[in-house]
């Protein structure tokens, strides 16, 4: 089991060597298929830049050119004017999963298994809802504000743990944080639990992996360098852990 902490060990160090470099776009990845609103923004950094910028979160659209159903929402749903109007609170984006870029990247790390998928991010793309499958729009509508409800809810029980004494607690919060990509909060909680936990073998091993990776999310890339390399082999360390991420494809129908 040994070889599983250090092969995750080296997985956090590999994605820290190109953290800081966005994914190039593939040569001769043009627009999709079907017709977009101008509205949508087409590149990952764009979208994210205009967040930055407005405090609005992210509304992405994950599509694939063959998925039918992909199609049917946007020319069904997108283009309703109920829809536009609530989508202003949103800066949007539409990708591609099969770009090999940023669309690909976001399918793996938030494991959207079918096509269509919106998901809702915020500026520095932590998760704040999920959505699969199609819905004409006044149901989508309903789900896209329980979702934000949620999410609201989910962060009153970040603030719980925050002021509670149970180690048990700040794992499992941290771990639901670490899952959302929201690697600033998350590292806070697993730096308590390093501190106050009394952690010791596997799991001093495993929480300082997945604090390493938080600080990845959250850039901090030195940091997160130390913690990853202190699991290495020669520290000889922990003799199980995984990697809280599934690269799972898309298991879309192709209508």
């Amino acid at each position: 089991m040994k070889r599983q902490l250090f092969a995750a060990s080296a997985l956090v160090l590999a994605s820290l060597a190109t953290a800081a470099f966005p994914i190039p776009r593939p040569v001769g990845a043009g627009a999709p298929e079907a017709p977009v609103a101008s509205a949508w923004h087409q590149r990952t950094d764009e979208a994210f830049a205009a967040a930055r910028q407005s405090g609005k979160p992210v509304l992405v659209d994950l599509y694939a050119q063959w998925c039918g159903w992909c199609k049917t929402m946007e020319r069904e749903v997108f283009t309703q004017e109920k829809f536009r109007a609530y989508a202003e609170r949103f800066v949007l984006l539409r990708v591609d999963v099969e770009d090999g870029a940023a669309g690909s990247e976001l399918q793996r790390r938030f494991m959207a298994d079918s096509l269509p998928t919106l998901l809702l991010l915020d500026p520095k793309r932590s998760l704040l809802g999920k959505i699969e499958g199609y819905m004409e729009t006044d149901q989508l509508i309903s789900r896209l504000e329980r979702e934000l409800r949620d999410y609201d809810a989910f962060l009153a029980t970040y603030s719980d743990a925050l002021a509670s004494t149970d180690p048990l607690l700040w794992r499992t919060r941290a771990r639901e944080l670490h899952a959302r990509g929201d690697g600033g909060r998350a590292a806070i909680l697993f730096e308590r639990l390093l501190r106050d936990g009394g952690l010791q073998g596997d799991d001093l091993a495993w929480t300082r992996l997945q604090l390493a990776d938080a600080y990845r999310m959250d850039g901090r890339f030195a940091a997160a360098r130390w913690h990853a390399t202190w699991v290495s082999p020669s520290r000889r360390v922990g003799s199980r852990v995984s990697t809280s991420r599934t690269c799972r494809g898309a298991t879309s129908s192709r209508r």
